[in-house]
């Protein structure tokens, strides 16, 4: 349940001007409505609107422009479709390195326990009710893409951005503008609404991967081989995929190859055991 009461978020005294007054900005319009699962009141976009610039001004001036390695927003949902503890743990571990790099700059220091507070304060909203689908309906990994907020950037099969997420990091505004057009649990890799992508091949995978993603973010909380020290997102994500022994070559990958090497469909559906339609769908984009 969304937290209540007034002044939740703890403004450190030598914060930036600039992100004290978005701080409280912010607050005021994050009603109860405002959780991470809404879609219509997500409590992501406030984030973006209200403190992505100030946070990304006040680390210029203190000479961190890329500390965050991205807009604040980016930075704090990283890894949230885990469990609230999940999130919460690795949003500490996060600050606590940050902490530890930077712990003679005073402001700097201030900055980032404010931010520690807000993402604290964004965290913990959830949902009132469970958004889920009840097990008896559908398999686990079926509901995975109901627990996952829209905002996620990863897509649900491996390391890359989603579709949605690339689009919504265009410079062409106009772009931009109909980024809600593009699936927000995809990336292009695993669009299935593409015949030739690795979709149909990897989401077999799908819940072992995800096994495998939340064991490495066990490895890198304790700071065990082969993470000394905490990663990015994708970086994790990369991992569990390669261990998660997702093969690298599909069939729509050697059809495309034999075709290349001159191969006719006719001798291409033999070789496989399918139909030259289905050949003709694989290669029809390729050739």
């Amino acid at each position: 349940m969304a937290p209540k009461g007034k002044n939740q978020i703890v403004v450190w005294d030598d914060c930036p001007e600039a992100v004290r007054a978005a701080v409280a900005e912010f607050e005021q319009v994050c009603t109860p409505s405002y959780t991470m699962a809404s879609r219509r009141y997500s409590i992501w976009s406030k984030v973006r609107e209200y403190l992505d610039a100030s946070v990304a001004q006040a680390l210029d001036d203190l000479g961190q422009p890329k500390l965050l390695d991205g807009p604040f927003s980016r930075w704090l949902e990283m890894g949230r479709e885990r469990g609230e503890r999940e999130r919460v743990g690795r949003l500490r571990t996060a600050h606590k390195a940050l902490l530890r790099q930077h712990r003679h700059d005073l402001r700097l220091m201030a900055l980032l326990e404010t931010l520690y507070e807000v993402g604290m304060f964004v965290l913990l909203r959830r949902s009132r009710q469970s958004v889920g689908v009840k097990a008896t309906k559908a398999a686990e990994a079926v509901n995975h893409g109901r627990k996952v907020s829209s905002d996620y950037p990863f897509c649900e099969l491996c390391w890359r951005k989603t579709m949605r997420a690339v689009v919504e990091a265009s410079e062409d505004g106009k772009r931009r503008g109909n980024a809600w057009k593009f699936s927000g649990r995809f990336c292009t890799e695993h669009n299935p609404s593409d015949p030739t992508s690795r979709y149909r091949v990897d989401h077999r995978y799908r819940q072992r991967f995800q096994d495998e993603v939340k064991r490495q973010w066990e490895l890198v909380r304790r700071l065990e081989a082969p993470w000394e020290q905490v990663p990015d997102e994708a970086a994790v994500r990369m991992q569990a995929f390669i261990l998660a022994r997702v093969p690298e070559r599909t069939r729509a990958d050697e059809i495309r190859e034999m075709a290349q090497l001159g191969a006719s469909r006719r001798e291409i559906s033999e070789r496989f055991g399918v139909s030259r339609q289905a050949v003709y769908k694989v290669l029809v984009k390729n050739i």
